[in-house]
Parts: C-alpha cells; structure tokens; sequence
C-alpha cells in the first residue's frame, strides 16, 4: 500500500520547495506521509491527495478572487484552517494589530 500523500502548496512561479519547507518535508515522511509541492491553480484530487497545506502561494495576492476560489474548491481537506487563510489574505489584520493596544514588558 502506497504512504499518504500530502500537497504542499507553493506559487506557480516558482513551484519548487524552498529551503525551509525541507524540514516539514522531513517531518511528514517520520510519520509515513509523503509530502509534494503543488502549485496553486491545479488541481488536487482524493485520487492522489489525502490534504493540502497552504505554504509559499507567494503570489495570491495578485489574483486574490481567484485563490481564494480554487481553495474553495479543493477537493481534498486544507490543513490549515481555511477561515484563517481567508482573514489573513488581504492584510487588513496587520492594521488591526497596528492600531490594537499590545502588552508592554
């Protein structure tokens, strides 16, 4: 029987892993999954995936409509929490915590 296999999603432009992304490559196949890159925009079928994990779409932001469409329409579960990917892919929040009051040490 083939392991689990986990999308990592990466940026059409640059599809590959980055350096960082090895150790969770690493991290996955400890505990018998497989994990690829995927650029966003293709497909991710049950077929070949068991999830997705949202990780260098550097590129989102240009076509947010569009993104925020295709993870809508994965057809294997998103790892990370998809509400959080949506209040987090325009920025707004950074105003927020800006303008928020912080603890001071």
């Amino acid at each position: 029987m083939n392991p689990p296999r986990i999308a990592l999603i990466t940026e059409p432009a640059h599809p590959g892993l980055r350096p960082d992304d090895l150790c969770l490559v690493e991290a996955f196949e400890g505990v018998g999954v497989q994990a690829q890159p995927i650029p966003w925009g293709q497909s991710v079928s049950r077929n070949d995936f068991a999830g997705a994990v949202i990780r260098t779409p550097w590129d989102y932001f240009e076509r947010p409509a569009e993104f925020l469409a295709w993870m809508g329409e994965l057809g294997v579960p998103l790892l990370n929490a998809p509400s959080v990917i949506r209040w987090n892919h325009h920025k707004g929040y950074l105003c927020l915590l800006y303008t928020s009051p912080s603890p001071r040490d």
